[in-house]
């Protein structure tokens, strides 16, 4: 949900002002009427008019101060909500950022050196731009901003709505997919890979093509989140050395078991 709903505008208070002070209005006008009628009968449609005109000019009189509460009291929440908002969200791309992705998906561990462990098993995924500096010097940094807006979008799309994504550095990007087992997140990590290919994006009038490579580590509930963070990054390191734009899974312990990539792309 966008921030911008939850404000109040000043056609806001306004509304409110006139909707209290209306309403007092009408009930000292009727109550003024009604003993006009037993009192001054000869004069009750003079004595109405005059009782709804100080009515109302009494309701603005008490509705401004208890508006201005109510207005100040919101006022106060919504700059808390921004700043959480600031706090846990990345403002270009409108991910967890970095600190908060780790915090959600970790729990405090009894693995090494008591180190945060993952909350569940899943399945670890680094997805970082390829040749993103690149289009940043052809293009300028605002095309390069809106190529990073798109493949996050496109990441968004392909994964479910209890996954975590964040932009955890400048062109890289966190995904932890909970309780997925190896060949389903690959699988996850492949239609990513798809959909950022398939992202039109065009940039003085040329269209660009937006590639990632991918890295994937598998984890269990005692996983230490760095591990496998370790292990993902070298898997996309392995990824990029093999040509980019493609898919590779680290095995158990990346600086022992063998890496194996995953639908190269030509």
């Amino acid at each position: 949900m966008s921030s911008a709903s939850r404000y109040i505008t000043v056609e806001d208070v306004f509304v409110r002002v006139i909707i209290v002070a209306l309403f007092v209005s009408i009930t000292a006008g009727l109550t003024l009427q009604l003993l006009s009628e037993s009192s001054v009968a000869d004069r009750p449609i003079e004595i109405a008019l005059y009782a709804y005109l100080i009515g109302s000019i009494g309701g603005f009189i008490i509705a401004a101060p208890l508006v201005h509460t109510l207005l100040i009291a919101k006022l106060k929440r919504q700059v808390t909500i921004d700043i959480d908002q600031i706090l846990r969200e990345d403002r270009l791309t409108g991910l967890l950022n970095r600190q908060e992705f780790f915090r959600q998906i970790a729990r405090p561990g009894t693995g090494i050196a008591g180190q945060p462990c993952f909350f569940t098993g899943g399945v670890l995924l680094i997805v970082d731009v390829d040749d993103l500096q690149q289009i940043n010097d052809d293009h300028g940094n605002s095309v390069g901003d809106t190529a990073l807006v798109a493949v996050s979008s496109a990441i968004g799309k392909s994964v479910r709505d209890i996954d975590f994504m964040s932009r955890i550095a400048g062109e890289e990007f966190g995904i932890f997919l909970p309780a997925v087992d190896q060949l389903r997140g690959l699988e996850i990590a492949e239609r990513i890979r798809m959909a950022v290919l398939e992202t039109q994006m065009f940039a003085n009038d040329a269209q660009l093509d937006l590639r990632v490579s991918i890295g994937v580590a598998f984890a269990t509930r005692n996983t230490p989140v760095s591990a496998s963070m370790l292990n993902a990054d070298l898997a996309l390191q392995d990824a990029k050395q093999r040509g980019k734009n493609c898919v590779v899974a680290c095995q158990g312990d990346c600086n022992e078991a063998v890496i194996e990539g995953f639908h190269q792309a030509a």
